[in-house]
């Protein structure tokens, strides 16, 4: 067991890494920093002290640790696939109606608008 308790150790303050990375890199707020950075020193806490989860497995009629996380884990993973599929399609939307702006003619891409008028001074030259 003791093998394990140490990889997971080593995983956990990697990841609390990988977190800090990307609060330097302002990828993710500093609420999800806390967040995340909570949720590693949890762990943590967790696999070097197991016992102290006994009364919540009592509660849970949860026979091993390893099953409660399990399910927790199990948990986790659906909750968060149905909040990105939410975004992706949310994300999808917001792409079409601006995809069909910019058809119509009503909005221009800032990016293509600059190549728009080196094509024009282009054109120009050529006449």
């Amino acid at each position: 067991m003791i093998g394990i308790q140490i990889f997971a150790v080593f995983f956990s303050l990697f990841m609390a890494y990988i977190a800090y990375i990307n609060f330097r890199k302002k990828i993710i707020s500093g609420l999800a920093f806390v967040l995340w950075e909570a949720l590693w020193v949890g762990f943590i806490v967790v696999v070097l002290f197991p016992s102290i989860m006994d009364p919540i497995l009592e509660v849970l009629h949860f026979y091993r640790l390893f099953d409660m996380l399990t399910v927790a884990a199990f948990a986790f993973l659906v909750v968060f696939s149905f909040y990105n599929f939410i975004l992706a399609s949310r994300n999808n939307k917001k792409i079409e109606k601006l995809v069909r702006r910019i058809a119509i003619g009503g909005e221009q891409d800032p990016s293509s608008s600059s190549t728009r008028e080196k094509d024009k001074k282009a054109s120009k030259k050529k006449n």
